[in-house]
């Protein structure tokens, strides 16, 4: 196969029930330039590994794999990492093995914006939430991962007031120059936030407003936590904004306080603090020391 324009990464981990979907919708992409498909594994448990295989068996020249035999975790960072190392693309897409998309011609169309955006790090565009099997106390967003709607973003939409990233990784592609990989990013818990953060501080972002992608949610999926209010998530999620705040130059230092301090809040008013007198104070104190104007009503 020639040089790869593009470069799609997979990420899996015990998705045999969702692998084929994904591959088959890699694999179903109308493009006028050649893509490569690279899947690592983290070590699944289940029969992911030998789906896989048959896969690149019937597709030689378009998929390769990375298969572990030692589970690394860590939301597979560590796998998309040697997933990116060894690909080739001008142009680089990451997806879940649990995520597909539906639109065959999307990474035609997007290599069509960057290419017509020299200067833009990121082209993505809207992505359906479909659930599986979820807790009930999981948190369930509305079913448009982007609820958003303008053809450009810059960093300075991706900080402040959205606490979490609304650019989902199955819908983004990007460009290899942009990607930059800091030892701080590997801390975080979180790899959305800080990597997208991370892209846009190389150039504008454009949006296709179109539904092009589902990202599927489930107890098994690899970004998956029950801990969303347990103290050592929260105390994370902090250090990653102290992260992003430091290599940003502190340029949006005012509105990261502010999302900082509403992770101090949410932590003392986690079920680990509700009877603790002493520790709400110390983290409620925490809040308002950030954010002065900040207005708790506290009740429980």
């Amino acid at each position: 196969m020639a040089k790869p324009k593009v470069s799609v990464l997979v990420v899996t981990y015990n998705h045999e029930k969702f692998i084929r979907e994904c591959l088959d919708s890699i694999l179903a992409q109308k493009t006028s330039f050649p893509v490569e498909i690279l899947v690592g594994d983290d070590a699944s448990t289940d029969n992911t590994q030998q789906v896989l295989r048959e896969y690149q068996a019937k597709n030689p020249e378009r998929i390769r794999l990375i298969l572990h035999s030692t589970n690394f975790g860590d939301i597979g960072k560590l796998v998309w990492t040697r997933l990116f190392a060894e690909s080739q693309g001008e142009y680089v897409h990451g997806i879940e093995g649990d995520d597909y998309w539906i639109n065959e011609n999307k990474l035609q169309m997007q290599a069509e914006v960057l290419d017509a955006h020299p200067g833009h790090s990121i082209c993505f565009h809207n992505t359906r939430v479909v659930f599986d099997g979820v807790p009930q106390n999981w948190p369930i967003p509305d079913n448009a991962f982007n609820p958003y709607a303008k053809e450009e973003y810059s960093l300075d939409d991706l900080i402040g007031e959205h606490e979490k990233c609304f650019i989902h990784a199955s819908s983004m592609l990007f460009r290899r120059s942009s990607v930059r990989m800091p030892e701080w990013l590997f801390r975080s818990k979180s790899s959305d936030i800080p990597f997208t953060i991370l892209l846009a501080e190389q150039g504008p972002i454009r949006y296709i407003p179109e539904f092009m992608s589902v990202y599927r949610k489930h107890a098994a999926g690899l970004s998956f936590t029950d801990d969303y209010n347990a103290p050592a998530f929260l105390e994370n999620r902090i250090q990653m904004y102290e992260d992003i705040d430091r290599e940003l130059g502190y340029r949006f230092h005012a509105r990261i306080r502010k999302t900082i301090s509403r992770y101090y809040v949410s932590i003392a008013c986690c079920s680990q603090h509700r009877d603790n007198d002493e520790a709400r104070a110390f983290y409620l104190g925490k809040a308002k020391e950030l954010d002065p104007q900040l207005q708790i009503a506290w009740s429980y």
